[in-house]
């Protein structure tokens, strides 16, 4: 009998090629060819008109051909279908994992992403300066060294979070560590120099924290410009810099059963991981036509679990109360057809008007000139740009002045965010940021922030200035406000709120229906409503609500001892609503009420149970 050897083994994904001693002889000099990367599969699908393409299952170790280059790109496809179940990818530097640029009528299923090194680093705190201004922090084993600077980090901002060394969450009253500059102190042990900044937080010797490595550019997912896009039963482990999944400026867009779930620990580590994202899980800014999230799960974000923005529109110049020069965020804006319809919102009065567009054409306004519109109106210098101006004519009048917000009516279909698990955020569960939005059945725990809010921010970032048409109804919320929020806009397990200081109207958001959800275990206020008009807030049971009194920052004269907080709102009803054992921060007032009118509150609270 003859024994068979195995001389060499090439692993390649999904086989195993095997040259015996008999075969080793006959073997040409040159290695066959492994099978093509991720990549190659889907380009020769392409080239040979199929309309969907299998992967083969395995795992695939890619690193890009330059540094800040995706691991996997994907651009301009259409009309084709990738199925990638049992696929693994895992990206060897801290680039996006995939890029879907310009793509349509495509879906992407089964993908599993991971990196390897990891993007974060973390270990236990065993040390702090007298006045904590620098934090010791000895890695766990397993985990890289860090390599987070302040040049490495827009304003310093490292995103540092503690997490209690028990229940491994984002621990309550906790603050984000900023970081200046970072040395090795031996024996694992490192010093993170917060500058100025004294963080006399809850951390205590003992606690995790968590730790991002160097800022690089973009996202661990990053889709910009693609049209009737679906991702579906897809798994990211980790991802680098901010958001692990950011989509820009898509028209139909969804994503059904996607998992942000902490990987396995990496080879010899002790600990398991904390977290799957430096910042935001899924961030989308931009969608027309349709966004879907739903059946996903958000487990340990960095920052936001689901934030989803619309795309406000500058107004640069006016020329009478019919004529508009007017730009869009990032990645710019065609000149607009004519017959859509713009709404235009003044940051000064509050007046919202409407119009349809007659014309349009592209604007010579210069860069300089647009930057110093937006300096004047936008206070935050991480500010989104404006792109591509052009001027409009309209069919009516309208009340605009250079700076304030244009929003494109047509097109902005129904944001569905239904059915998601949001777990352990370093900063809210749910941000639904968009008119037309309805927030359903989610069932969100331990928020830093809010569990779910609804705000406006154009003067401060350039967001959008409100919000109308939002519906929040059948969620469940729990330990919401862990990080005891500072700002009077931030209190509650659920808020509606306008963030804009200086610039707070009561008619902003409109039409909000807040109905049927339940709050569990918040740290402050269960539901707060800020600068809004017509809203109805039923049927929510609001169970051991302030475990906590929030411990609010704001100047102004602001009860946050209240279950149910309206400030600056026209139009309310409030009505049966339960409020179920109130915790040791809870005051003599449930409804709490500063400049609100036309309030119908004939039973706003009922007996538990009785509904």
């Amino acid at each position: 009998m003859r024994c068979i050897r195995i001389v060499g083994t090439l692993l390649v994904p999904g086989l195993a090629l095997l040259l015996t001693d008999a075969t080793a002889a006959e073997a040409p000099a040159v290695a066959a060819a492994p099978p093509p990367d991720i990549a190659g599969q889907i380009a020769a699908a392409v080239a040979g008109g199929a309309r969907q393409v299998r992967l083969r299952p395995g795992v695939y170790r890619i690193a890009p051909e330059t540094p800040k280059q995706a691991h996997v790109l994907l651009h301009g496809l259409h009309d084709l279908d990738i199925d990638a179940r049992g696929v693994t990818l895992i990206c060897t530097n801290l680039s996006p994992a995939l890029s879907i640029l310009n793509c349509r009528d495509l879906s992407l299923r089964g993908l599993t992403i991971d990196y390897d090194p990891l993007p974060t680093t973390q270990g236990t705190i065993v040390g702090f300066a007298p006045d904590r201004t620098w934090t010791d922090v000895r890695i766990h084993q397993g985990y890289p060294a860090p390599t987070i600077n302040a040049a490495s980090w827009p304003n310093g901002q490292g995103f540092l979070w503690t997490y209690d060394k028990d229940s491994r969450l984002h621990k309550p009253g906790t603050t984000n560590r900023f970081v200046r500059d970072i040395a090795a102190l031996g024996d694992g042990v490192y010093r993170l120099d917060h500058g100025k900044a004294e963080h006399r937080d809850q951390a205590a010797l003992g606690d995790f924290i968590r730790i991002p490595q160097k800022y690089e550019v973009a996202s661990g997912i990053n889709i910009h410009g693609c049209a009737r896009l679906a991702v579906e039963n897809l798994t990211l482990h980790a991802a680098p810099t901010h958001f692990a999944v950011a989509a820009r400026y898509c028209h139909e867009l969804a994503f059904r059963r996607v998992r942000l779930i902490p990987g396995p620990p990496p080879a010899g580590a002790t600990e398991p991981r904390l977290s799957v994202s430096v910042g935001d899980g899924i961030n989308c800014a931009g969608i027309t036509g349709g966004l879907v999230i739903e059946d996903c799960e958000l487990d340990s974000t960095g920052d936001d679990g689901i934030a989803v923005y619309a795309e406000p529109g500058l107004v640069l110049q006016t020329d009478g109360d019919r004529r508009l020069t007017l730009s869009f965020q990032s990645g710019g804006h065609p000149p607009l057809a004519p017959g859509s319809r713009l709404r235009l919102f003044s940051e000064s009065t509050g007046a919202v008007t409407e119009a349809a567009v007659v014309s349009s054409a592209p604007s010579a306004l210069s860069r300089p000139e647009i930057e110093a519109v937006r300096e004047r109106a936008i206070q935050h210098p991480y500010a989104h740009t404006f792109l591509s101006p052009f001027t409009v004519e309209l069919d009516a009048a309208v009340t605009a002045v250079p700076g304030d917000r244009a929003e494109l009516l047509d097109g902005t279909a129904t944001v569905l965010i239904r059915n998601n698990r949001v777990r352990n955020a370093g900063s809210r569960g749910i941000v639904a940021d968009h008119s037309s939005c309805r927030v359903e059945n989610n069932r969100i725990s331990h928020t830093f922030l809010p569990g779910i809010h609804v705000f406006a921010f154009f003067r401060s970032e350039g967001g959008p200035g409100f919000c109308d048409d939002v519906q929040i109804c059948g969620n469940q919320v729990d330990e919401a406000c862990v990080g005891w929020p500072g700002r009077d806009g931030w209190l509650g397990g659920i808020s509606v709120v306008s963030w804009d200081e200086g610039a707070r109207q009561g008619a902003g958001h409109r039409r909000v229906l807040i109905a049927d959800n339940t709050t569990s275990r918040t740290w402050g206020v269960d539901i707060q409503v800020q600068c809004a008009s017509d809203v109805t807030i039923r049927g929510n049971r609001l169970r051991q609500s302030h475990l906590s009194a929030a411990h609010n920052g704001s100047p102004r004269p602001v009860d946050n001892r209240a279950c149910i907080f309206l400030q600056d709102v026209h139009g309310v009803r409030v009505e049966g609503n339960e409020i179920v054992d109130p915790g040791p921060g809870a005051g003599k007032e449930a409804l709490v009420c500063i400049g609100v009118t036309d309030l119908k509150a004939p039973s706003p609270f009922v007996t538990p149970g009785s509904r």
